[in-house]
């Protein structure tokens, strides 16, 4: 019950915050590893659709992750 009392009052709002500005950053540092040139979209890392969206077109991807992404984030906003 306090797990979901502290989700109504949206008590954890920062640990989304986190990840959307973490998870890019590794992913970047692991393309780099893996041999990738991501210089193109380095800067973009902070923010999530954009950095996703060049990451698809660098890679020669579709952009699911990119529309998994606004749609989920349409779902939060809307809930």
């Amino acid at each position: 019950m306090a797990a979901a009392r502290a989700m109504e009052n949206a008590s954890y709002w920062y640990i989304t915050l986190a990840l959307n500005l973490l998870l890019p950053f590794f992913d970047e540092k692991q393309l780099q590893k893996a041999g990738h040139n991501t210089s193109r979209f380095k800067s973009w890392v902070w923010l999530v659709p954009v950095y996703l969206c060049q990451r698809a077109q660098n890679l020669q991807q579709n952009l699911a992750y990119f529309i998994v992404w606004l749609a989920c984030s349409a779902l939060i906003l809307l809930a």
